[in-house]
């Protein structure tokens, strides 16, 4: 976890599953269930990705919409201000 803080606070940005997950070599689920708790404690605030793409298209069925996020994730996590 300490690691995981450490990541937040040497960035600005938000950060997704997939960045984290490569960078401190954990496993995406491990990491996602460690992520969900520092939400719950309020360390981290949790963002989904392609919310706009959502408001464009009520099918929420996108296939190269410019508006569709290029990561895989569905989620990033910032630090709570």
């Amino acid at each position: 976890m300490k690691q995981i803080m450490q990541e937040f606070q040497n960035t600005q940005d938000m950060l997704d599953l997939n960045h984290i997950s490569h960078k401190l070599n954990v496993e995406p689920t491990a990491l996602q269930g460690m992520l969900n708790y520092l939400v719950q404690i309020g360390k981290l605030e949790k963002e989904t990705i392609g919310e706009a793409c959502n408001a464009v298209c009520s099918r929420r069925a996108c296939s190269g919409c410019s508006l569709a996020p290029s990561v895989q994730a569905q989620f990033r996590w910032k630090l709570k201000q």
